[in-house]
C-alpha cells in the first residue's frame, strides 16, 4: 500500500477540497457584494428622498420670502401714499416707525448648513 504524502487518492481528495473551498469563497464574495450593492441602493434612495424633501422645503421658504418681500413693498408703498402722521413722543417729536426684519433674517444659507453639495 502506498501511504506517502503524494498518493493519488490523497492528491485527488486535496484537489477536491481545494476546489470546493475556492468555490465557497467565490460564492460568499458574490453574495456579500450583492448585499453591499443592495445596501448602497437603499442608502441612495433614502438620500434621494431626503434631498427631494429639502428641495421642497427650500422652494416653500423661497415662496415665503417672496411673499414677505412683496408685503413689505406694498406696506412701504401704502405708507408713501398716505400723509405721514407724526406722533409726539416726549420732546423729540419724531414718529415711531415699525421695524421690519431684514432679508437676512428670512434667508438661510443651506449650503453652509449642509456642506458643499454639487449634484
Amino acid at each position: 500500500m502506498n501511504t506517502g504524502y503524494f498518493s493519488p487518492r490523497l492528491m485527488v481528495g486535496a484537489a477536491i477540497v481545494g476546489i470546493v473551498g475556492a468555490a465557497g469563497v467565490f460564492i460568499y464574495e458574490q453574495v456579500y457584494a450583492e448585499k453591499r450593492r443592495a445596501m448602497l441602493v437603499r442608502e441612495v434612495q433614502r438620500l434621494d428622498k431626503q434631498v427631494a424633501s429639502m428641495r421642497t422645503e427650500l422652494e416653500s421658504l423661497r415662496e415665503l420670502q417672496k411673499e414677505a418681500s412683496l408685503r413689505r413693498l406694498k406696506q412701504k408703498k401704502v405708507r408713501r401714499e398716505r400723509p405721514a402722521k407724526k406722533a409726539a413722543i416726549g420732546d423729540s417729536g419724531e414718529a415711531t416707525e415699525q421695524s421690519y426684519a431684514s432679508d437676512s433674517e428670512y434667508f438661510t444659507d443651506y449650503q453652509s448648513v449642509l456642506g458643499e453639495y454639487s449634484p
